[in-house]
């Protein structure tokens, strides 16, 4: 029997800023994502154990308008794919943009609007498969995608295999 694979991977890293990732869209955009940081998979104050789960489209609520729901979290529930920028706007969520950067004083994803729609256009409409994993060199080779850059930016060097948490005293330059 051979494993499904998924529809989407989101690769992370993690900070005490909250747990960073990158995910690439079926037209080639990469987009990114904004949790807590890890915080042993606290309701509504952690980010979401790494694995693979089903997703849906569902409404959010307290937003008003159409989402995301990533379903069969262990002990978790109601967690969406939403617009946010820091980790302070998704109590537990993932919030999704177009890029890595600082706002309002805070490490965040930007332009979450645009990267919220860009992803809904894709996954939106239907059912699939999301897989969480650690970004570390070992998984997706030094000098592809962009977090190589964002992390020389950041002043971390990562070991192969290992995933990357950043020291809380680390301050973002973003370009």
């Amino acid at each position: 029997m051979t494993a499904t694979q998924p529809d989407l991977v989101i690769t992370r890293f993690y900070t005490p800023h909250g747990t960073f990732g990158q995910m690439k869209m079926p037209d080639g955009e990469t987009l990114y994502t904004i949790e807590d940081p890890a915080n042993r998979n606290r309701r509504g104050r952690s980010c979401i154990p790494e694995g693979t789960y089903p997703c849906r489209p569902r409404r959010f609520n307290k937003g008003g308008y159409d989402a995301v729901l990533i379903e069969n979290v262990p002990g978790r529930r109601l967690i969406l794919f939403h617009i946010a920028n820091t980790s302070h706007d998704v109590r537990g969520c993932v919030g999704v943009g177009r890029g890595l950067g600082y706002y309002r004083g805070r490490w965040a994803v930007v332009d979450s609007r645009a990267g919220f729609a860009q992803f809904m256009r894709h996954y939106g409409n239907r059912r699939f498969t999301v897989q969480l994993r650690s970004f570390s060199p070992a998984l997706i080779g030094p000098g592809s995608d962009e977090f190589d850059t964002v992390l020389a930016q950041l002043q971390v060097q990562p070991r192969a295999g290992e995933p990357v948490i950043l020291p809380s005293e680390t301050r973002p330059r973003f370009a």
